[in-house]
């Protein structure tokens, strides 16, 4: 074999990538005052680019255990949303203004959940930032929320709820690890009907083995704990680059 004819020595071909995969839906400017809907919540899980080497966007094939767990501990009296910017529907709702805004942060879409947050604080919006990257750098992730969620959010969410409920929000609430999972709800899907069905808006030229949702509804995925965590230390998931 010659050194043309090697396979790795020749230039890799661009991947196809839409600019719906890259860059996260427009805020709007909005001047007029919107009202705040009480006892309405909602969970957004915000955008992140997606990487053409590798999958297209494997979370849109698994709804957040996170968020859909905090869902199934929502009191009855309170509505609750769920909004996953990666199924590319455009920006999360924002006609109603939720009195609540709960948004789970990774280093890998830190910039945009608090482009998110200081978005839906500056309309009157209650707040709470959690996830791993709120554990890890709680002082970066204090600026941009009412509150903070650190650590296990089944046991924290009710409580958060109830405390703006009686206008005593704290600044933090810090869970334990002690609880057993077959005391929590089953996680509350009933929210996510985007990945059974998929989103309205189809990107041109989006292939159904690429991006496993729309109206293909291909390879969904649900998931379920099954203990409390790792048990290892995963520098790897925390210090990864942000894109």
């Amino acid at each position: 074999m010659t050194a043309d004819e090697a396979p790795f020595l020749q230039p890799v071909k661009r991947r196809w990538l839409p600019v719906e995969m890259t860059t996260a839906p427009t805020l709007p400017d909005i001047v007029d005052a919107i009202a705040i809907e009480p006892y309405y919540a909602l969970l957004l899980n915000p955008f992140y680019r997606k990487d053409p080497s590798a999958s297209f966007g494997k979370h849109v094939l698994t709804p957040s255990l996170a968020l859909t767990s905090f869902a199934a501990t929502t009191p009855d009296h309170w509505q609750i949303r769920y909004w996953d910017e990666n199924l590319l529907d455009g920006p999360p709702p924002l006609n109603p203004i939720p009195q609540v805004v709960g948004i789970t942060v990774h280093l890998t879409f830190a910039t945009r959940a608090y482009e998110l947050a200081d978005w839906y604080r500056s309309r009157g919006a209650k707040v709470i930032l959690g996830g791993l990257h709120v554990l890890s750098c709680p002082e970066e992730c204090a600026p941009h929320a009412d509150s903070l969620a650190l650590g296990d959010g089944v046991q924290l969410w009710p409580r958060i709820l109830n405390d703006i409920e009686r206008g005593c929000l704290q600044s933090r609430y810090a869970a334990t690890y002690e609880s057993d999972y077959s005391d929590d709800p089953p996680p509350r899907r009933s929210n996510t009907l985007g990945f059974a069905v998929g989103s309205r808006k189809r990107v041109p030229g989006l292939k159904a083995h690429q991006f496993a949702y729309g109206r293909f509804n291909i390879g969904r995925v649900d998931l379920f704990n099954n203990f409390r965590h790792l048990g290892i230390f995963c520098v790897r998931c925390l210090r990864h680059r942000r894109h």
